[in-house]
């Protein structure tokens, strides 16, 4: 390499070279020199790794990427993000892994206050399945990443500032009003069993563009259609070197879930939240029964130990309903009506 010259490729490989060595410090500097020889928009297409995916190579993307690693390591988390964010959505999985499980809450949102600007144009609603031609911008998407995150550690006022789409947004007001109605003691029995219901139902419902985390374990990213690609941070099967140090894991532990972390988490939180109502209705009623049936159809079949309690704590408190022969497959809605009548 002594005699490869002074080209941006040169500078990079003497970038490997140096981490072969184990020379942090030479890597560096090295990537420095071939950050800077890249022109921004240069791109050298799709190519296949070694693993035979296919990559768009942006040399200028591609070098910051590789720096981030290094920033990560050394524990400079917002440079490893502002790094990886050059490249936009060509790495939106490593933006996502690091915006919402290596950066705190507060940060990521410095981050995004100074960094990612708000869209200049009102965005349309956004409905699953429906393609309406939109294209969500990376910008929005950290956006809507950030206020999920604001939603999960219950700063619902903040989080409103974040969500772009404005369903989504207006769903997100709706879940904070039906929480806060429900937590306030003062207000009656039953008005708050039907608002946590109703946060129950949103979450259900709405929980993955709500509160669903980008990548482990929701993944927002793929729409919630795959479970199985694992945690980027887990490295407990690696048979090579981790470059993820003890305080980056650690970060990325305490990020996840502290109950239930497991594939569409926010079903759990939704009958947690479908159990508090219960807790407030009379035992004998029809809408016990049937808050708890409907909260054990939301689970039953990805968590048979869920549903099995949930009806054990049916036939230990709940009155006999026919209605509730198919326990956990199919449920009436809970009749709230019927116990305002009787108060």
């Amino acid at each position: 390499m002594r005699h490869a010259g002074d080209s941006g490729l040169a500078w990079w490989l003497r970038a490997k070279m140096a981490l072969r060595s184990g020379s942090l410090q030479d890597a560096a500097a090295a990537y420095a020199k071939a950050a800077a020889a890249f022109p921004a928009d240069e791109s050298w297409g799709e190519q296949r790794g070694e693993n035979y995916a296919q990559e768009t190579i942006i040399p200028d993307c591609r070098i910051a990427g590789e720096q981030a690693i290094l920033a990560l390591n050394r524990g400079d988390y917002l440079q490893a993000l502002t790094l990886l964010y050059r490249s936009k959505d060509l790495y939106w999985a490593d933006v996502a892994d690091v915006a919402e499980r290596v950066l705190t809450i507060d940060e990521l949102k410095a981050f995004v206050d100074k960094q990612v600007p708000p869209p200049s144009q009102p965005i349309k609603p956004v409905e699953p399945d429906v393609y309406n031609g939109q294209v969500l911008t990376p910008d929005i998407q950290l956006r809507e990443l950030l206020a999920r995150r604001l939603m999960r550690a219950g700063r619902y006022q903040e989080a409103q500032n974040y969500f772009a789409v404005p369903n989504f947004r207006a769903a997100a007001q709706q879940l904070a009003q039906q929480f806060n109605m429900a937590r306030q003691s003062s207000n009656a029995r039953l008005a708050r069993a039907q608002a946590y219901y109703q946060a129950a139902t949103l979450l259900r419902e709405q929980g993955l563009e709500l509160t669903g985390y980008e990548m482990t374990p929701d993944y927002a990213i793929y729409g919630a259609g795959y479970s199985y690609l694992g945690d980027a941070f887990d490295t407990r099967e690696l048979t090579h070197k981790s470059w993820i140090g003890a305080a980056e894991a650690a970060r990325a532990a305490k990020a996840l879930p502290p109950q239930d972390n497991r594939f569409l988490h926010y079903r759990w939180q939704a009958v947690a939240a479908a159990q508090k109502a219960a807790d407030l209705l009379p035992p004998k009623s029809q809408a016990y029964g049937a808050v708890l049936c409907n909260a054990a159809s939301w689970v039953i079949k990805r968590d048979a130990k869920t549903g099995r309690a949930l009806y054990k704590r049916y036939l230990a408190n709940g009155k006999p309903d026919a209605a509730l022969s198919q326990f956990g497959e199919h449920c009436p809605a809970p009749d709230f009506k019927a116990l305002t009548a009787k108060s």
